[in-house]
């Protein structure tokens, strides 16, 4: 039971820290011009406060990220599922529909976004590369000895 905790909290914020503020930085930049209808997001790594508490938004981000990689870890061994693949419906569907749904509600934002499709666009596909970052980081350390 340990390893897959361990590697769900390392895959977790190696995920978070490369992939899903990477792709943030790249939509930040050219996202304009690649993915029109997102438009140009904010800036990654924001150190602005966060509800509900008062962390700044990096670092929460990343705690709730190696929850996520636990959590996805624990499932893809327990189910013997294929793992990018898996990892990415896992990301849209759970970790998306969460931060859409009662996480927003924590934080004292609309559910679904209030219905701002460039949101609910962004936050898909966010929950899917953390997700499909985060299948990827495990996927050397499962392979791994004790």
């Amino acid at each position: 039971m340990g390893k897959p905790i361990r590697i769900g909290i390392i895959a977790g914020l190696l995920a978070y820290f490369v992939m899903h503020q990477g792709t943030l930085f790249l939509l930040h930049h050219y996202g304009a011009a690649a993915v029109p209808y997102i438009g140009r997001v904010a800036m990654p790594f924001s150190l602005a406060v966060m509800p509900p508490w008062g962390l700044p938004q990096v670092a929460m981000l990343a705690l709730e990220a190696m929850v996520w990689g636990v959590i996805l870890c624990m499932l893809l061994r327990a189910l013997q599922l294929p793992d990018l693949i898996t990892g990415f419906a896992f990301g849209v569907a759970v970790i998306g529909g969460s931060q859409l749904t009662w996480m927003a509600e924590l934080r004292g934002l609309p559910w679904m976004a209030g219905g701002n499709e460039q949101r609910l666009l962004l936050t898909f596909l966010m929950g899917g590369v953390l997700g499909w970052g985060t299948a990827f980081w495990a996927r050397p350390m499962a392979l791994q000895g004790n």
